[in-house]
């Protein structure tokens, strides 16, 4: 009953930018105040991205989907090790699967005019608008790529608004999500050492009425 699909992209990136390096000095090279702009390069980074994609339908009201992803550039044996909040987002030293998705939606209506959806797990709050238009791909999250585009557990709850405000695809949605960053001896820990994150987001989104206009969201967001 879950159905699998695998997506499997490579890329090569070629870029310039400006670098902001401390200022240093002296046989060891000690720093001074202030900084220095560097101008630099990067030539021919090829990447691979593999997704494997799951999604089944539990019952009318619950449905599953989930997402592991590989990203990685060619040959690198070191890099930056991601963090918990970009895993999968940005290409790892390692090639591994992560978990980039698992989630549950729960669909009920306590209200006839007023359906609501609850979310939670590791939630989908990656790839959304406007990443659509830049991988060429259909919407694959509610939440703006603008805002987050990040990888998170928690839960959150919709309430679809189309019967209250007759706007089409509108939506307020309540986000939490937590992340620890601790070593193994401090999850979640009251202490001085610890560096946990903590989110709370609403977000309120809908379609503009109009009859040329119709492809475009309003999106608001409170943190």
């Amino acid at each position: 009953r879950v159905q699998f699909s695998a997506e499997m992209r490579t890329r090569c990136d070629w870029f310039d930018y400006n670098a902001r390096v401390p200022k240093t000095t002296g046989l060891f090279g000690l720093r001074q105040n202030g900084y220095t702009r560097e101008n630099d390069s990067v030539q021919a980074v090829f990447s691979n991205r593999f997704r494997l994609n799951m999604k089944t339908e539990l019952t009318d009201n619950v449905r599953f989907s989930g997402r592991l992803t590989m990203y990685k550039r060619w040959n690198e044996m070191t890099g930056i090790t991601v963090r918990a909040t970009n895993e999968g987002r940005v290409p790892d030293d390692e090639a591994d699967l992560v978990v980039e998705r698992a989630y549950v939606d729960y669909f009920f209506e306590p209200h006839p005019k007023l359906p609501m959806a609850l979310t939670f797990g590791r939630l989908p709050i990656s790839e959304g608008l406007p990443t659509d238009l830049k991988e060429d791909t259909q919407r694959k999250s509610v939440y703006p790529a603008l805002a987050w585009d990040v990888t998170g557990d928690g839960a959150g709850l919709t309430f679809m608004l189309d019967s209250l405000t007759g706007l089409n695809e509108s939506a307020f949605r309540l986000v939490y999500y937590r992340s620890n960053r601790d070593s193994t001896e401090l999850w979640y820990r009251h202490n001085d050492l610890q560096d946990d994150l903590e989110v709370f987001f609403a977000q309120f989104e809908t379609k503009l009425p109009g009859k040329y206009i119709q492809d475009i969201f309003f999106v608001l967001n409170f943190l």
